[in-house]
Protein backbone atom coordinates (compact mmCIF):
# COMPACT_ATOMS: atom_id res chain seq x y z
CA UNK A 1 0.00 0.00 0.00
CA UNK A 2 2.79 2.67 1.05
CA UNK A 3 4.38 1.81 -2.37
CA UNK A 4 1.57 2.68 -4.57
CA UNK A 5 1.14 5.84 -2.34
CA UNK A 6 4.70 6.78 -2.63
CA UNK A 7 4.85 7.85 -6.69
CA UNK A 8 1.40 9.60 -6.33
CA UNK A 9 3.22 12.29 -3.57
CA UNK A 10 6.52 12.07 -5.76
CA UNK A 11 3.73 12.96 -8.80
CA UNK A 12 2.50 16.19 -6.75
CA UNK A 13 5.82 17.53 -5.54
CA UNK A 14 7.44 17.15 -9.18
CA UNK A 15 3.92 19.26 -10.51
CA UNK A 16 4.72 21.77 -7.56
CA UNK A 17 8.38 22.35 -8.40
CA UNK A 18 7.35 22.27 -11.91
CA UNK A 19 5.02 25.04 -11.31
CA UNK A 20 7.39 27.04 -9.41
CA UNK A 21 10.55 26.92 -11.82
CA UNK A 22 7.68 27.56 -14.75
CA UNK A 23 6.57 30.66 -12.65
CA UNK A 24 9.94 31.78 -12.07
CA UNK A 25 10.91 31.65 -15.79
CA UNK A 26 7.77 33.68 -16.85
CA UNK A 27 8.75 36.40 -14.65
CA UNK A 28 12.22 36.46 -15.53
CA UNK A 29 11.24 36.33 -19.49
CA UNK A 30 8.55 39.58 -18.62
CA UNK A 31 11.39 41.22 -16.48
CA UNK A 32 14.02 40.92 -19.14
CA UNK A 33 11.46 42.64 -21.52
CA UNK A 34 10.87 45.17 -19.13
CA UNK A 35 14.50 45.99 -18.80
CA UNK A 36 15.26 45.90 -22.03
CA UNK A 37 12.48 48.11 -23.57
CA UNK A 38 13.67 50.83 -20.67
CA UNK A 39 17.08 50.23 -21.74
CA UNK A 40 16.35 50.90 -25.36
CA UNK A 41 14.47 53.96 -24.80
CA UNK A 42 17.50 55.00 -22.23
CA UNK A 43 20.13 54.67 -25.18
CA UNK A 44 18.20 56.34 -27.10
CA UNK A 45 17.77 59.24 -24.86
CA UNK A 46 21.16 59.32 -24.55
CA UNK A 47 21.76 59.69 -28.65
CA UNK A 48 19.98 62.68 -28.53
CA UNK A 49 21.80 64.21 -25.53
CA UNK A 50 24.80 63.57 -27.29
CA UNK A 51 23.53 64.90 -30.50
CA UNK A 52 22.03 68.34 -28.96
CA UNK A 53 25.25 68.50 -27.19
CA UNK A 54 27.04 68.21 -30.41
CA UNK A 55 24.95 71.06 -32.32
CA UNK A 56 26.42 74.88 -31.91
CA UNK A 57 23.22 75.51 -30.56
CA UNK A 58 22.88 73.58 -27.68
CA UNK A 59 19.29 73.04 -26.60
CA UNK A 60 19.12 72.40 -22.61
CA UNK A 61 15.40 71.84 -22.72
CA UNK A 62 15.51 69.23 -25.01
CA UNK A 63 18.54 67.67 -23.06
CA UNK A 64 16.55 68.25 -19.42
CA UNK A 65 13.66 66.25 -20.96
CA UNK A 66 15.64 63.33 -21.98
CA UNK A 67 17.04 63.25 -18.67
CA UNK A 68 14.14 63.08 -17.06
CA UNK A 69 13.38 60.22 -19.44
CA UNK A 70 16.36 58.66 -18.61
CA UNK A 71 15.50 58.77 -14.99
CA UNK A 72 12.16 57.41 -15.90
CA UNK A 73 13.20 54.65 -17.18
CA UNK A 74 16.31 53.89 -14.72
CA UNK A 75 13.84 54.21 -11.67
CA UNK A 76 10.97 51.97 -13.98
CA UNK A 77 14.38 49.24 -13.73
CA UNK A 78 14.99 49.41 -10.16
CA UNK A 79 11.85 49.09 -9.13
CA UNK A 80 11.07 45.56 -11.72
CA UNK A 81 14.06 44.25 -9.86
CA UNK A 82 13.04 45.05 -6.73
CA UNK A 83 9.54 43.69 -7.41
CA UNK A 84 11.46 40.14 -9.03
CA UNK A 85 13.79 39.85 -5.91
CA UNK A 86 10.56 39.95 -3.81
CA UNK A 87 8.43 37.11 -6.35
CA UNK A 88 11.97 35.13 -6.01
CA UNK A 89 12.35 35.51 -2.24
CA UNK A 90 8.70 33.94 -2.27
CA UNK A 91 9.25 31.14 -4.78
CA UNK A 92 12.32 30.35 -2.61
CA UNK A 93 10.10 30.47 0.40
CA UNK A 94 7.95 27.82 -1.77
CA UNK A 95 10.83 25.43 -2.55
CA UNK A 96 12.27 25.21 1.04
CA UNK A 97 9.30 22.84 2.63
CA UNK A 98 9.23 21.30 -1.23
CA UNK A 99 12.78 19.98 -0.63
CA UNK A 100 11.64 18.77 3.24
CA UNK A 101 9.31 16.89 1.20
CA UNK A 102 11.50 15.44 -1.28
CA UNK A 103 13.92 14.64 1.82
CA UNK A 104 11.35 12.57 3.57
CA UNK A 105 9.99 11.02 0.70
CA UNK A 106 13.62 9.62 0.14
CA UNK A 107 14.24 8.41 3.66
CA UNK A 108 10.64 6.67 3.11
CA UNK A 109 11.87 5.25 -0.16
CA UNK A 110 15.49 4.52 2.01
CA UNK A 111 13.56 2.44 4.42
CA UNK A 112 11.11 0.61 2.17
CA UNK A 113 14.16 -0.50 0.39
CA UNK A 114 15.56 -1.77 3.50
CA UNK A 115 12.80 -3.35 4.77
CA UNK A 116 12.45 -5.10 1.47
CA UNK A 117 16.10 -6.04 1.22
CA UNK A 118 15.77 -7.48 5.01
CA UNK A 119 12.54 -9.09 4.06
CA UNK A 120 13.98 -10.95 1.08
CA UNK A 121 17.26 -11.94 2.67
CA UNK A 122 15.43 -13.82 5.68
Amino acid sequence: KIDSHLPLNGSRLFQRVQTVYVGTRFLSFVSRNIVLEALESTRHELDKVEKSLLKSEIDLNEILRSLEIIRTNLVQVENHFIVLADKVDLLEKRVEPLEREVEHLNQKLESIDKGHKNHTLS
